[in-house]
């Protein structure tokens, strides 16, 4: 049985989805705009003689050849990056030690110290999760995706959202243009192709409205990856060390990291400039830790109360205030008296 489903994880499912790529530019972008732009010169479907149809027919086959292409690259594009983002960036990262903040993840709820990964020996720092195919840490690490044979993590996660986003748009298309070619009967000379894309869209719509679903509620509605929702229980130090508080990254409520749908957004995607840049890593991956919510983060003692606090560490340090402090020492200091012996 452990045969069989490793079987359907690394061989079925990539097969699938390289076969929908290959079969759908070649009945979308190739044979059935060819058809609509120009007809056989006899019956037997021989393409000797070449002429254009009727002008709306080829401005249709410009559409769909178009139109599939565009929504082709806008997941087979992100689908290559996703790939070299983890057999090659993801495996020459080099994890670094993690600082102390004042916010920060720790082992538990009487600990000051940082969570430690047993397989790398490092400590880990916040929201950095072991990969057990790489046998490294990552920071946001989500899971191992078997569709690429690739992890999702914080360097490919814009690309990741673009590649479940677009796969099922894409796979939508393929059928409403399938259908439409096979019900038609001027297209009857194409019939094989879209027959191929139509039951290859059939079985893997379902899987990608489901893999489409889940990373959007996840990570952008909650901004929670799958190990904390395994795990459930995050430990987070908030201000002075020891003051440990015990939440579940499972509730949105209680989530430290779950600034807002909208936020959470703009954290992933970037500014609006950069949307159609899917290489362009996150933000998630260029932050110096990860924002917390506003109610968690330490409170900011204002000005008057720190300069209350140096008076009185320096009356009890030198028994005067800082500024006759100051004075005393730029006071130079007064000349021995001499006695005549």
């Amino acid at each position: 049985m452990l045969l069989f489903w490793w079987f359907i994880d690394n061989v079925v499912q990539p097969f699938l989805l390289l076969a929908f790529a290959a079969g759908s530019q070649w009945a979308l972008s190739f044979a059935l705009p060819g058809e609509m732009m120009a007809r056989p010169s006899d019956d037997d479907g021989t393409w000797d003689v070449w002429f254009v149809r009727r002008s709306s027919e080829w401005i249709g086959g410009i559409v769909v050849r178009v139109s599939s292409v565009l929504v082709f690259f806008a997941w087979f594009g992100p689908l290559l990056f996703l790939w070299w983002s983890t057999h090659i960036v993801a495996r020459r990262l080099k994890v670094l030690e993690a600082p102390d903040r004042d916010t920060m993840q720790v082992s538990g709820e009487s600990s000051i110290n940082r969570r430690w990964c047993d397989f790398c020996n490092v400590p880990k720092d916040d929201r950095m999760y072991h990969c057990r195919r790489l046998d490294k840490c990552l920071p946001l690490f989500d899971h191992w995706c078997e569709w690429f044979q690739g992890c999702v993590w914080a360097h490919n996660v814009k690309a990741y959202l673009f590649f479940v986003t677009f796969i099922p748009v894409h796979q939508l298309f393929c059928l409403v243009v399938g259908i439409w070619a096979l019900t038609d009967t001027r297209y009857e000379h194409q019939l094989g192709p879209q027959i191929i894309v139509l039951v290859l869209s059939t079985i893997m719509l379902p899987f990608s409205f489901r893999n489409a679903r889940v990373p959007w509620i996840n990570l952008v509605a909650h901004n929670m990856v799958w190990p904390e929702s395994l795990k459930g229980l995050i430990f987070l130090q908030v201000g002075a060390p020891g003051n440990v508080i015990v939440l579940d990254a499972r509730d949105p409520a209680q989530n430290p990291w779950n600034l807002g749908f909208w936020k959470n957004l703009c954290l992933y995607l970037g500014p609006w400039y950069t949307l159609p840049f899917f290489w362009l890593p996150s933000r998630m991956y260029r932050l110096d830790g990860y924002p917390t919510r506003a109610d968690l983060q330490p409170a900011a003692v204002p000005l008057q109360e720190l300069r209350i606090d140096r008076r009185r560490e320096a009356r009890s340090t030198t028994g005067c205030e800082p500024s006759e402090d100051a004075a005393h020492a730029r006071r130079p200091a007064a000349p021995h008296d001499q006695t005549e012996s």
